[in-house]
C-alpha cells in the first residue's frame, strides 16, 4: 500500500500487488465498485474505501507483471482495543449483522466471483491427487493424506447440507483490528465507520466473516 501524491495536489491509496491472478483482482474489485454504488442511499454509504473508476468501471495499472488499484481514503475513527470487552463484542455482533443485511438486499444485483469456498476446495483436492503433490506443499505423504481426507469429508459435507442453496452474499473477509474503525456514540456502544484492506473479498456465505471475527473476540487479543 502507497499514499501516492497527484500532479494536482490530491492524495489517493494506491495498491500494488503481483501475487495471484490480475484476472481475479480486477474482477473482484468490479464486485465491490458496485457494492459501493448499492449501499450509496443506505447508512454504508461512507463505509467503504471509494474505488476509483473510469468511464464506469474501476480503473486499474497493469504491465502483466504487477498491478494496481487506487482508492480515496476513507475517514478514520477509533480503533477497537487489541482484547475487548463481552459488550464490544456483542456491539460488534450486531453492526456486522446489520452490514450483512445490508449486503443481502444487494447480492441479487451483483455477478457471481470465479472464486468461491466449494470451488477452492475442489481445486485445492484436485492438487492433492497429483503424484507431486507431496514435493509441491513440502508435506509428508503422511500428511499429504491427511490433508487429503480432510478436504475430501469438508466436500462431502458441503453437498449433505446443500451447500449451493445457501444464500452467498458480498463478505470482506480478514477482518482485523488494523483494517476497520468504530465510531463511538451515546451509552458507551460504537457504530462500524469504516473498512479498507479488500484482500480477500468474496460473494459467499457469511460464515467466513465470522471466522474471521473469532480474531477479534479472542480472549488473547488480535
Amino acid at each position: 500500500m502507497f499514499r501516492a501524491t497527484l500532479d494536482d495536489g490530491s492524495q489517493v491509496v494506491c495498491k500494488v500487488s503481483s501475487y495471484g491472478s490480475y484476472f481475479l483482482f480486477v474482477e473482484d474489485h468490479d464486485r465491490l465498485f458496485k457494492c459501493q454504488q448499492l449501499l450509496a442511499n443506505t447508512r454504508w454509504s461512507n463505509f467503504l474505501a471509494t474505488i476509483l473508476s473510469k468511464e464506469g468501471r474501476v480503473y486499474t495499472w497493469y504491465d502483466e507483471t504487477c498491478w494496481a488499484v487506487f482508492y480515496v481514503d476513507v475517514e478514520r475513527g477509533e480503533q477497537l482495543p487489541k482484547i475487548v470487552t463481552d459488550g464490544d463484542v456483542q456491539n460488534l455482533a450486531r453492526e456486522i449483522a446489520e452490514f450483512h443485511n445490508a449486503c443481502n438486499s444487494i447480492a441479487p444485483k451483483l455477478a457471481a466471483t470465479s472464486n468461491s469456498i466449494k470451488g477452492d476446495a475442489i481445486y485445492f483436492l484436485d492438487q492433492l491427487m497429483q503424484p507431486n503433490s507431496s514435493e509441491v506443499f513440502g508435506l509428508t505423504q503422511t500428511d499429504i493424506s491427511t490433508v487429503r481426507r480432510s478436504t475430501h469429508q469438508f466436500l462431502v459435507e458441503l453437498e449433505d447440507i446443500t451447500f449451493d442453496d445457501w444464500p452467498k452474499i458480498p463478505i470482506l473477509l480478514d477482518w482485523n483490528l488494523g483494517n476497520f474503525s468504530v465510531k463511538r456514540i451515546e451509552q458507551n456502544g460504537f457504530e462500524l465507520m469504516s473498512r479498507w484492506d479488500y484482500d480477500w473479498f468474496r460473494i459467499d456465505t457469511r460464515l467466513l466473516d465470522f471466522y474471521f471475527f473469532s480474531r477479534v473476540s479472542s480472549k488473547t487479543g488480535d
